[in-house]
């Protein structure tokens, strides 16, 4: 991607703030980013409040040009949603931070597997043992662990996937390179040495208490499954179940040493409303057979003891699923492709309005979201919210109406009617 249009998403995100759903609700609504930013220094953007409206007037193309020179100095590489080097993984959540900042001296690995792991900040011995354990032995099978970076079973992970020879991958939730009391120098030195430390904080810009929360949907988002090692019942490390579940990935739980130690009740908890439990390494693998966007995977070095029928249907019913999945998004596509080349007539930067449609033979379901999609575009996780439905089931309806040429996906994993 062109200089010029990385300057431009840098600088929205200087207006609308890091993590912000309106870059996409908006950005949406044009042909590219340079089309969205030149409408908005023309006032021709509406629905803004009146603090953004400031930020538009007062922040330059000149300050987005500045802190990409400060980025660049201090060795940090920046990645835009549009170029190359962005995480495919991360285009897939949604509301995907729309810049990343990455330090460290490997990149983000496309090739392998990932797993997220989750844990205490002060931990108990057992959960310790249990991590440093499990990501030496991921590393081994060329498996990266990603987590958030907190102090406890987080750092523990990343420390011992870098001394095993893993690739370590640590998600900051504020900038890159402030050590502090719990973000030490020597720590900062070892994962970046070893692997890489990513970011959605540009240089300067503050964190605040929401900061964590979000930047799970990012470890998770790279991630193929989740791991929880320990957790209490009101951890709130919990949200990074929340956001797996969200994004359709597996969550395993490490069983819990003590069944009346309060430390583990998260554990048991997950446990009881589903997630599997892992004793080993090769029940992740089980649980990400296959998962991956290219390269080997963590399953290629598993081999169930089992052989019995019920697992190999289970295996054939799982890869039935996949190709269902990637048949419909074939056909979305070339019915997409279609509409595009019959066109509705539209400003050259901006989308057609949706046009009549016929929902006579929609489903009750069907009916229920194209309607809340009429008021507006909406993410599959405020549909759910809506509708009170699960999000799997949601994810299929909006698949069903993709297919019947009534709805369409949007940048930020959001849907709007086509």
């Amino acid at each position: 991607m062109g200089k010029e249009k990385r300057l431009y998403w840098q600088w929205a995100v200087m207006v609308f703030g890091v993590g912000s759903k309106t870059v996409w609700e908006k950005c949406g609504q044009y042909d590219g980013i340079e089309n969205f930013c030149e409408a908005l220094m023309n006032g021709a953007v509406s629905g803004l409040d009146e603090r953004t409206e400031e930020l538009v007037r007062k922040i330059s193309l000149d300050d987005a040009a500045e802190l990409l020179r400060i980025c660049s100095e201090s060795g940090q590489r920046v990645s835009c949603f549009d170029d190359e080097d962005y995480p495919e993984r991360l285009k897939l959540i949604q509301d995907p931070p729309a810049v990343i900042y990455r330090l460290g001296s490997f990149d983000i690995p496309e090739d392998r597997s990932v797993i997220a792991i989750s844990g205490a900040r002060q931990p108990s011995d057992y959960s310790l043992g249990v991590t440093e354990h499990l990501c030496r032995e991921l590393a081994k099978r060329n498996t990266s662990v990603v987590t958030g970076c907190a102090e406890g079973i987080d750092q523990t992970a990343l420390l011992a996937s870098a001394e095993a020879g893993g690739i370590p991958v640590g998600v900051v939730a504020g900038p890159l390179g402030v050590s502090g009391p719990k973000l030490t120098e020597e720590f900062i030195k070892t994962v970046t040495g070893n692997g890489v430390m990513i970011s959605e904080y540009y240089p300067g810009c503050k964190a605040n208490t929401k900061s964590f929360a979000a930047r799970n949907r990012i470890s998770v988002g790279l991630s193929q499954a989740l791991v929880f090692v320990e957790c209490a019942a009101n951890s709130r490390g919990l949200n990074n179940y929340e956001h797996a579940r969200a994004q359709g990935k597996p969550v395993l739980c490490v069983p819990p040493r003590d069944i009346l130690d309060s430390r583990y009740f998260g554990q048991r908890d997950l446990i009881r409303n589903g997630c599997a439990p892992m004793f080993s390494v090769d029940d992740i693998a089980y649980a990400t057979e296959g998962e991956t966007t290219g390269g080997s995977t963590l399953s290629e070095s598993y081999r169930p003891a089992e052989t019995s029928l019920y697992f190999e249907e289970a295996r054939l019913e799982k890869q039935r699923e996949k190709e269902e999945a990637a048949a419909k998004r074939r056909k979305s596509s070339v019915k997409k492709a279609d509409r595009s080349r019959d066109g509705a007539k539209a400003e050259p930067n901006e989308k057609a309005p949706a046009q009549e449609a016929d929902i006579s033979a929609l489903t009750e379901a069907e009916r229920e979201i194209w309607e809340l999609l009429r008021g507006g575009d909406m993410s599959s996780d405020g549909i759910a919210l809506k509708t009170g439905r699960e999000i799997t089931e949601v994810l299929e309806i909006l698949t069903s109406l993709e297919l019947k040429g009534l709805a369409e996906s949007l940048p930020g994993k959001r849907f709007g009617l086509a």
